[in-house]
């Protein structure tokens, strides 16, 4: 028997007596993407439905004045046809705020004795970066009196 058969040499630890609990730089970058992504999209919903809240509320607040601005303009069109006289643009102020509305009328389908008009009416509201538009379309028919 050799000598070096007699000598213990133990074998070398390859592990580490107390394993590392800290994480890892690349666990860390993932969970940071991870909430990131997560808080993005909250952020987007959050901002999407408050929008269609401020929509809503806008509709609401000036719907009555739009049904009554396109029954002026329809009793206009039926009582006086071609020759009716009706304002196109302005504003008004409904609720703290300012809509610039157009009107805008046509007649789409005519004969000897009808004229069929379609009236649109959009409003828009201007709030932060962007614009709001609201509109409505009707139609109107005037009938031509008999000339006896």
């Amino acid at each position: 028997m050799r000598i070096a058969d007699r000598v213990f040499c133990p074998k070398p630890k390859t592990q580490n007596p107390k394993p590392n609990k800290a994480f890892t730089l690349v666990e860390v970058m993932v969970t940071a993407a991870v909430l990131s992504v997560g808080a993005v999209m909250i952020y987007e919903t959050f901002f999407t439905n408050l929008n269609a809240f401020y929509y809503c509320e806008d509709y609401l607040n000036i719907a009555p004045w739009m049904d009554e601005k396109i029954w002026e303009t329809r009793d206009l069109l039926r009582n006086h046809g071609p020759g009716a006289v009706i304002a196109t643009e302005g504003s008004v102020e409904r609720g703290n705020r300012i809509y610039d509305w157009g009107l805008s009328y046509a007649a789409i389908n005519g004969t000897d004795r009808l004229d069929l008009y379609k009236i649109r009416l959009a409003l828009y509201l201007r709030r932060g970066s962007g614009s709001v538009k609201l509109s409505r379309s009707a139609y109107a028919l005037y009938e031509y009196e008999d000339e006896e």
